[in-house]
C-alpha cells in the first residue's frame, strides 16, 4: 500500500482479483471484503466513489 495523504492509501491488484484483506503487518486485519470495481474508496465497511 502507499499512503497518498489524509490517511488513505492506494493500492494495485490484479485486473482478475475479486477479493481483499487489508492487514496492520499482521497484528489484525479484515474480512474478506469483494473487490466491487476499480478507482473505488473503502471506508466505514463499504466502498464509495473516489476522485482523489
Amino acid at each position: 500500500m502507499e499512503s497518498i495523504g489524509n490517511n488513505v492509501y492506494r493500492i494495485e491488484a490484479p485486473v482478475e482479483a475479486e477479493y481483499i484483506i487489508f492487514s496492520n503487518n499482521g497484528s489484525s486485519q479484515t474480512a474478506t471484503i469483494n473487490i466491487e470495481d476499480y478507482r473505488k474508496i473503502y471506508q466505514n465497511g463499504g466502498w464509495s466513489d473516489y476522485n482523489g
